[in-house]
C-alpha cells in the first residue's frame, strides 16, 4: 500500500485525483503517525505561537460593507476611527489596517491608552 509521501516520491503527477487517490492509499497506520507528527499533538504549535504576538490593530474589529446611501464602500473600526471610504473594497481594507495602525502609534506617541475593543463580530443565529 502507498502511503502519501511515498506516492509523492513516485514522480506522479499531482493533480487532484492523484493526490485524492494517494490520500485514499493512506493506511490507518500511516494516519495515526502523521498525526503524532502533527504541530498541535506534538506541542510545536504552542511554542511557535508564543514567539509571535499579536499586533495591537489586530484586537480591533474591521471590515468593509457597501453602502447604498453613499454609493462606495465604507471601511469601519469603531472603536478607533468612524471610518474610510473607497471604490475597491480589497484595496480599502489595505487602507483601513494602515489608518488603524497609524492611529495606535498617535494614541502611544502621545501616551495614551488605546480603548478597550468592545466591538465583536456577530454570529447570525436562525
Amino acid at each position: 500500500m502507498l502511503t502519501f509521501p511515498k506516492f509523492l516520491e513516485a514522480g506522479k503527477d499531482p493533480t487532484a485525483s492523484s493526490l485524492m487517490t494517494g490520500f485514499l492509499a493512506l493506511s490507518p497506520l500511516a494516519v495515526t503517525q502523521a498525526m503524532m507528527r502533527s504541530p498541535i499533538k506534538s506541542g510545536m504549535l504552542g511554542k511557535r505561537s508564543r514567539r509571535f504576538k499579536m499586533k495591537l490593530s489586530d484586537r480591533y474589529h474591521k471590515w468593509v460593507e457597501w453602502s447604498e446611501e453613499d454609493a462606495t464602500y465604507l471601511g469601519k473600526c469603531p472603536d478607533l476611527i468612524t471610518g474610510i471610504h473607497g471604490d475597491d473594497p480589497v484595496k480599502l481594507y489595505s487602507e483601513l489596517h494602515e489608518v488603524v495602525e497609524d492611529v495606535i502609534g498617535n494614541f502611544e506617541a502621545k501616551g495614551r491608552s488605546l480603548p478597550v475593543p468592545r466591538v465583536r463580530p456577530m454570529q447570525e443565529v436562525a
